[in-house]
């Protein structure tokens, strides 16, 4: 167990203050400077996070791989420790993108123009007429949730198989297709339930679903 924290820890401290900042940079571009319009900021911070993510694994300068080696831990679970805290880095961005919208429509609460009124389904409102704030919080929309969460959830998973096929000196292509598909079509429109992100997301799991089967027995090892 102790070498499965020692990995986690090593994987956190690899990136963990980098995406940190760059959620700290996203505050202040979208509370300062724009203060509406956040989802070309999100998007930003999106590709900024899963960039400083897959760089160790990339052994530029690092010696996480050899460090790797030397606790003796298979490959498999290596990457469901790496899917794990990658996942939770996105969780951040969301949660930190829901909060700034949030306490930014408070703020717009306490500053009513004259003549403007607010009542408790003004925030379900804005949801639905929004589309990037729809996707942030889809509220009852259930396909919107599964956007997101294959936003979250995929891109833990696919930054993973990177590093995780970097260790075996080959690259996963499948994280570009996914970071591409994410940038160009999230957040999808309100009311419109299929999204070329689902395409994207299938094509992705087939690229990484043949190379585990053709590479079993390097993934047991």
């Amino acid at each position: 167990m102790k070498r499965y924290i020692s990995v986690f820890e090593m994987i956190t401290r690899s990136s963990i203050y980098k995406v940190l900042a760059i959620l700290a940079a996203m505050v202040v571009v979208e509370a300062f400077v724009i203060r509406s319009e956040y989802e070309w900021t999100f998007k930003i911070a999106y590709v900024l996070i899963t960039i400083v993510i897959l760089l160790p694994g990339m052994n530029l300068g690092s010696t996480q791989s050899y460090t790797l080696q030397r606790l003796r831990i298979k490959e498999k679970r290596i990457f469901w420790l790496q899917a794990l805290y990658n996942t939770f880095a996105y969780v951040l961005l969301w949660g930190t993108q829901l909060v700034v919208i949030l306490v930014s429509t408070l703020v717009y609460h306490n500053n009513l123009p004259e003549g403007v009124v607010w009542n408790n389904q003004s925030l379900f409102l804005a949801a639905y007429q929004n589309k990037f704030l729809h996707s942030i919080l889809p509220l009852e929309d259930g396909p919107g949730w599964w956007i997101l969460g294959f936003v979250i959830v995929g891109t833990g998973f696919f930054t993973a198989e990177v590093t995780k096929q970097q260790r075996c000196g080959k690259f996963a292509i499948e994280i570009l297709i996914w970071v591409v598909a994410v940038v160009l079509f999230f957040p999808r429109e309100v009311g419109y339930e299929f999204s070329p992100m689902i395409i994207a997301l299938v094509v992705a799991l087939m690229i990484t679903g043949t190379r585990r089967l053709l590479n079993m027995g390097v993934d047991e090892a």
